[in-house]
Parts: C-alpha cells; structure tokens; sequence
C-alpha cells in the first residue's frame, strides 16, 4: 500500500509539476553599478532601479546602514 501510494505522489509531481520551470528567466530590478568596500566593515554601493530609473546610494558602517536616493529616473 505505501508503494503504490508513494508512485502515485512522484507521478502526480511529475505530471503537474513542482516549481518553476528552468527554462524561465528572471530580470532582477535593481542593478549594482558601483561598489566600494573600505576596511573590514564598511562598504558603499550605487543601486539603480531598472523599472523607474532612479539611482540610490547605499552606505554601510558595521551593523549599520542606510539608503537614499541619488538621482531621479525620467
């Protein structure tokens, strides 16, 4: 009885599928476009926003950080 169970679950899988397909693609909307690490524990990095355009700055000092905008899409 689990046998047959347990073939019945792997074909249901097989058939309807578990996820998303590989072949799919994904656009990741933000973009690094510059990054500088100083020390052991600091970094800055400018973000832009693929969708709107718009440019952040990122700062990061240890355990802390913080992110605001640098320039406007159009």
């Amino acid at each position: 009885m689990k046998r047959i169970l347990i073939v019945l679950v792997i074909a249901i899988l097989l058939l309807c599928g578990c996820g998303k397909k590989e072949t799919e693609k994904t656009q990741q909307r933000f973009a690094v476009e510059y990054h500088q690490s100083y020390g052991s524990w600091g970094s800055f990095s400018i973000i832009r926003d693929t969708e709107t355009g718009n440019a952040y700055l990122f700062a990061r000092e240890g355990y802390a950080g913080g992110l605001t905008i640098l320039e406007e899409g159009e």
